[in-house]
């Protein structure tokens, strides 16, 4: 029977076989989406395979919405002290749909659309 520390355990090894086998995969990016089902004997995972050098969705809708948004992608936002860059667009996330990355750990993290425009909007300089 399946449960979490087990499913943890299968996603792990699959990411070390993708990791293994990554550098005799020239053509490709291959990416192991978050997330899954599982049943009591079964887990599904999703994996993404792009051409390299290719954009992700979520870069891609970050080039669509921020546009829509008046947001600039290229801009390195100081929030208290960290320096953050915007790194992806989350249709399905309504509430907070930005991703940026912590440019100092590489961590993640969530914005609403209020905070994009707030530390990413193309404002006038004075």
């Amino acid at each position: 029977m399946l449960d979490r520390p087990e499913i943890k355990n299968m996603r792990k090894e699959l990411e070390q076989l993708l990791n293994k086998y990554s550098s005799e995969i020239t053509k490709y990016d291959i990416e192991l989406m978050q997330g899954g089902s599982f049943t009591e004997t079964e887990m599904t995972f999703k994996l993404a395979m792009r051409l390299k050098g290719g954009e992700s969705q979520l870069q891609v809708d970050l080039i669509r919405f921020s546009a829509l948004d008046n947001v600039d992608t290229t801009k390195i936002a100081d929030i208290r002290g960290t320096k953050y860059s915007l790194v992806g667009y989350k249709r399905s996330a309504r509430v907070r749909p930005y991703i940026a990355q912590n440019l100092q750990d590489n961590k993640h993290y969530v914005f609403t659309e209020e905070q994009a425009k707030e530390h990413f909007g193309k404002g006038e300089v004075a």
